[in-house]
C-alpha cells in the first residue's frame, strides 16, 4: 500500500516557497523604489530653484514691466539688478505670493536671498518670499549678479 505523507509535505514546501519569493519580491520592490522617490523630489526642487534663479536674472516679460502688467518676474535691467524691478518683485511676493509661484510656474515654496544688505524703501530687508525655519526638503541656489554696481549673490531657495 502506497503512504501519501510524501506528497502533502512537498505541497507545503511549495506553498511556503511561494509564500516566501512573493514577500521577497515586495521587500526588493520597495527597497529599491524608495530612495528613488527622495532623489525625485530634490530633482524637482533643484529644477524649480533654477527655474526662479533663471527668470529672476532676466529682464522679466515685459521688460518694463510693472505690478499689473507682469507677466514674467526678471530683475535686470542692462546686466545689473534694477532697484525699481526688485522693489516691485518684494511688493508683489509680500502681497500675493502665490500669484509669483504662478508666475515662475513652480509649485513649491521659495525664498530669494541677497549676499549683500538690499534695501527696500529705504529698508534692509533680509530676503524676498516665503522664509521657512525648518523645511522638509531644501534646495539653494546661487548666481552671481551685480547690484548697485558691485557684485552681489543671489541665493534662491527652494522648499516643501
Amino acid at each position: 500500500m502506497k503512504s501519501k505523507k510524501a506528497q502533502a509535505w512537498g505541497f507545503d514546501i511549495i506553498t511556503a516557497m511561494g509564500i516566501f519569493i512573493f514577500g521577497l519580491t515586495i521587500f526588493f520592490l520597495y527597497t529599491i523604489n524608495y530612495p528613488n522617490n527622495e532623489e525625485e523630489k530634490l530633482d524637482e526642487l533643484l529644477y524649480e530653484g533654477n527655474i526662479v534663479a533663471d527668470s529672476l536674472l532676466s529682464t522679466g516679460f515685459p521688460e518694463n514691466w510693472t505690478i499689473s502688467s507682469v507677466s514674467r518676474i526678471g530683475l535686470l535691467t542692462n546686466s545689473s539688478i534694477d532697484q525699481n524691478k526688485l522693489e516691485q518683485f518684494y511688493t508683489i511676493s509680500s502681497t500675493e505670493y502665490q500669484r509669483t509661484i504662478s508666475m515662475f510656474g513652480i509649485k513649491y515654496n521659495y525664498f530669494v536671498n541677497f549676499s549683500d544688505s538690499i534695501t527696500i524703501s529705504g529698508q534692509p530687508i533680509s530676503g524676498i518670499g516665503l522664509f521657512s525655519q525648518s523645511p522638509q526638503n531644501n534646495i539653494k541656489i546661487s548666481r552671481i549678479s551685480i547690484y548697485e554696481g558691485k557684485p552681489v549673490t543671489v541665493e534662491v531657495y527652494v522648499w516643501d
